[in-house]
């Protein structure tokens, strides 16, 4: 596989770098041939940590393209702000779907003054209680309810309700007290749904609080980092593409961050001067990096959110020690040389 992307690319490190990252003149040179040397070996460390995991997982190999890409060349993504998994509903709220749905159709059913239009909601009517057992039970102890009103219909019972909507005969007969009760229901199963929705609430909130702030961290910290956020509203033009967008905050910043070629070859030498000195001090005896170390750096590691490299620290954790002491050899390597990954570098890039 990255064989293949060597042929197409000229790099064995599947994806692209950024145009930013290629012109980048802190990375030209012997810094350069290290950086990709240096690269590749991740590359094909990591594909084969994730190809091993994949295949004793027992994964068809039409599907490894979903879960392989750690430590290869990073890129934008852009994803829908839509969510894409559903929120499950509380348990009152499928209950209030229901009796909201026979209330209407029952109202339907009673001021409908056309015989053969109304028995065309009578069906329909029947069909929507067929799972009054599950939606209904509730009421089923109470002897009868109270309103407002004096008639008769305002005082039904739930067993009453069952025997109206027995038959389509019967529903049409006391369209007027299945609205009646219908509404009652639903009034009643509204409040259990508010009083639900508050404990819930509360719960999150005490939840989120416990752990320091959690999920409602962002929303506490809000006003602090206020003046760090971009808003797509403040933008210039009509146009919401986050390529034109970028366009134009990279068209901005540019003239700041860009320095003039002199301050460029300046910066370069001084850069070069420092590693090659660097090499020369600390290349016969670098900084050792071992399993171990490796290791312990994990275990103190408390932080569970994936890095730039699409690794989390959970993963490095539950791989097999060969494969653990390959990436811990990459490091060692990365210290006698001076030169971190080519991919690793958007970090210390300025796009």
């Amino acid at each position: 596989m990255l064989q293949k992307q060597k042929l197409k690319t000229g790099t064995a490190i599947l994806g692209s770098p950024l145009s930013a990252l290629n012109q980048d003149p802190k990375y030209q040179g012997h810094v350069l041939t290290c950086s990709l040397l240096q690269g590749e070996a991740l590359a094909q460390i990591a594909l084969a940590a994730e190809i091993l995991t994949l295949t004793i997982a027992q994964v068809p190999q039409k599907d490894w393209y979903r879960y392989i890409g750690r430590s290869q060349y990073p890129k934008f993504q852009i994803k829908t702000l839509c969510r894409s998994n559903s929120i499950d509903p509380l348990q009152n709220v499928i209950s209030l779907r229901f009796w909201a749905t026979v209330k209407g159709l029952a109202a339907q059913c009673n001021v409908e003054t056309v015989e053969s239009k109304k028995n065309d909601f009578a069906p329909e009517l029947l069909i929507a209680v067929t799972d009054i057992g599950e939606h209904g039970s509730i009421f089923s102890e109470e002897q009868g309810h109270s309103n407002s009103n004096n008639n008769s219909e305002s005082n039904i019972s739930y067993n009453q309700f069952l025997q109206y909507i027995s038959s389509q005969e019967s529903l049409l007969a006391n369209c007027r007290a299945i609205v009646t009760f219908a509404s009652y229901a639903n009034q009643h199963i509204c409040h259990l749904v508010v009083a639900e929705s508050a404990l819930a609430w509360r719960t999150h909130i005490r939840e989120q609080l416990y752990k320091g702030g959690g999920s409602l961290f962002k929303y506490i910290s809000k006003e602090d980092k206020l003046f760090a956020n971009v808003e797509l509203k403040d933008s210039d033009g009509s146009s919401m593409s986050p390529d034109s967008f970028l366009a134009s905050q990279n068209d901005k910043w540019s003239v700041p961050w860009t320095l003039d070629p002199e301050q460029t070859e300046v910066l370069v030498a001084c850069l070069t001067q420092a590693r090659a000195d660097a090499l020369e001090d600390f290349g016969s005896s670098p900084r050792e990096f071992s399993l171990d170390t490796f290791d312990k750096g994990l275990h103190r590691y408390r932080k569970s959110s994936i890095a730039g490299d699409i690794w989390s620290p959970a993963e490095f954790r539950s791989l097999p020690k060969c494969c653990r002491q390959e990436l811990a050899d990459n490091i060692q390597q990365a210290f006698i040389s001076l030169s971190w990954a080519h991919q690793q570098l958007y970090h210390s890039t300025c796009v």
